[in-house]
């Protein structure tokens, strides 16, 4: 490892030691969010089957036929009498037969067939090739604190070192850094207190190099300060998390000196190292 870069990280260690004294002379809380229906399925009713209604029936109607009166004519002295012609027979008119109307038959009506349904296949969805990871190669390794109940990954080829109230991580050719400090503090701080705190004291240590580029309040109650400062003609660019839970101060740094090229592949190792980043409940 080169000076400059040597001279560097023992800065960026004076930095937060005496950061995580001025604390302990000097507790906050996080508020944490959390947060759906299927359409009903249609149904298909049946047709019922329609009936015709038959006809009435007709009824046949009987004629009867008066009997003719028989005219008597009075016996005439010389004439012969000649018997009375037998009255004629009277034949009743033959009833019209009955009329038999068929009764239609009921049409039966077939039930309409429920419309099938074709759903489209979907086309197949051509996927292009998923980039891989910038940090692919790197294989990392769960690191808990020894004190301060908080753990992390970081990659298991960096060089450890722990140096109460800070753990060390440092990038094989010294490019990149992290540090966690945890230390006891004044229950009395808030969040808001620690990073005015944390600001404070890196402007002083680097100077006039040293540049925030935003502080940021997370979703757990805790501050991200983004920052660069140039140190033993190093520049380095980087991010601090500073909170306090449990009258304890926490505080996680992660910078890099690496060039442009390179910086891609310290974004994803440092996100996979935040990801991992636990503490305990306030």
């Amino acid at each position: 490892m080169d000076k400059p870069v040597r001279g560097a990280i023992l800065a960026l260690i004076a930095v937060l030691t005496m950061l995580s004294l001025a604390a302990c002379d000097s507790g906050g809380g996080p508020v944490i969010p959390t947060a759906a229906p299927a359409r009903p399925t249609a149904t298909t009713e049946a047709v019922n089957p329609h009936r015709l209604r038959p006809r009435a029936t007709p009824t046949t109607e009987e004629i009867a036929v008066e009997d003719p009166t028989v005219e008597v004519v009075a016996d005439q002295p010389t004439a012969e009498v000649i018997a009375d012609e037998p009255t004629a027979e009277v034949i009743a008119d033959e009833p019209t037969p009955d009329v038999v109307v068929e009764e239609p038959t009921a049409e039966v009506v077939a039930d309409e067939p429920t419309p099938e349904v074709v759903v489209d296949e979907p086309t197949a969805e051509v996927v292009a090739d998923e980039p891989t990871p910038a940090d692919a190669d790197v294989v990392y390794e769960t690191y808990f604190g020894k004190q301060g109940d908080w753990s992390l990954d970081y990659p298991n080829d960096w060089q450890l070192t722990e140096d109460d109230p800070n753990t060390q991580f440092l990038e094989p050719s010294g490019e990149a850094f992290m540090q966690i400090t945890s230390s006891a503090m004044d229950s009395t701080n808030t969040n808001e207190d620690l990073v005015k705190l944390a600001s404070d004291q890196f402007k002083e240590s680097f100077g006039d190099t040293y540049e925030e580029t935003g502080q940021e309040k997370q979703n757990d109650g805790s501050y991200r300060i983004d920052f660069s400062f140039t140190l033993e003609g190093v520049k380095w660019v980087g991010q601090t998390f500073v909170e306090g839970r449990q009258s304890q101060l926490y505080m996680l740094l992660l910078a890099t000196s690496a060039a442009e090229e390179q910086s891609d592949r310290y974004d994803a190792i440092f996100n996979h190292v935040i990801s991992s980043y636990t503490l305990p409940d306030n």
